[in-house]
């Protein structure tokens, strides 16, 4: 959020001292200083600009409706196993992150904006699983060579589709919470009565058994849930999200080798042109 800062000296009075008419101070032109010889061999150093500090010269998000980057959300720092209870929870259901609607879903896209094509967008998630999550940070274009408020040398694309920091912020979080299924989701999700029905240990068991089946299927409710933010925020405003995992293929379809090892899932930011259905 960009401050104005007020100016101290607007509005105060200039006072002049001495007279209007004061002499400048006198000048002894025989006294030593450095000739123009020496000026020429040893020219002055100049100081080192210092630019201004001001506002960036691109905005990243478009403004928020209160001006603030929000609250903070739940679960955006959960500690111990209350935290990891209350994160989790959600996460077998998209459905129950969205309800009630975000206030993003409530909002039309603003009038006025360009809603233009940009080129696509990359955000790297913070490891190999989903619920790790993602940066709370806006996303690079795709081939890494910007970064911050600017894509290619313009304006970040959100500033001008209307997608402000609390709406990007939402939407990770809701990514992170629906990643979120781990062998502890398991038990407090369901498993709880028949792990603790046939003993701690033998339970256990059960549950990494079956977090090894959906661990295939991880990516379903988070694609679910991408989707209704795509149809009822995304879409509107011209933008599409989707979920990669490892390096994004080529033009003809392949990723690099070298890359192989890497799989740490991205979010892929591009433009759609809106179709009202």
């Amino acid at each position: 959020m960009l401050l104005n800062e007020k100016d101290s000296s607007a509005g105060g009075s200039y006072i002049q001292t001495g007279g209007p008419y004061d002499a400048p101070p006198s000048y002894d032109p025989t006294s030593p200083g450095p000739s123009r010889v020496d000026t020429l061999k040893h020219p002055p150093i100049p100081a080192p600009f210092s630019p201004t500090p001001g506002p960036a010269l691109f905005p990243t998000f478009a403004p928020s409706p209160d001006g603030t980057k929000g609250p903070e959300l739940p679960g955006d720092n959960p500690h111990g196993f209350m935290g990891h209870v209350k994160n989790f929870a959600p996460g077998k259901s998209p459905q129950a992150l969205l309800d009630p609607p975000p206030a993003s879903f409530l909002r039309p896209p603003a009038p006025g904006l360009p809603y233009a094509a940009f080129p696509a967008m990359l955000l790297l998630s913070k490891g190999a699983t989903l619920d790790r999550g993602f940066p709370y940070a806006a996303p690079a274009s795709l081939g890494g060579e910007a970064r911050g408020a600017e894509v290619g040398g313009h304006a970040h694309p959100f500033a001008g589709h209307d997608v402000n920091e609390q709406d990007w912020r939402r939407f990770l979080h809701d990514v992170r919470v629906a990643g979120s299924l781990s062998p502890m989701n398991r038990v407090v999700a369901g498993l709880a009565p028949l792990a603790l029905g046939i003993g701690i240990i033998f339970g256990f068991f059960i549950v990494k058994g079956v977090d090894s089946v959906m661990r295939r299927t991880k990516k379903g409710p988070v694609s679910q849930l991408i989707d209704y933010w795509n149809h009822s925020f995304f879409h509107p405003r011209c933008i599409h999200i989707g979920l990669t995992q490892g390096p994004p293929k080529d033009a003809r379809g392949k990723r690099d080798k070298a890359q192989a090892a890497d799989k740490n899932w991205r979010l892929i930011i591009s433009y759609r042109p809106y179709a009202p259905a």
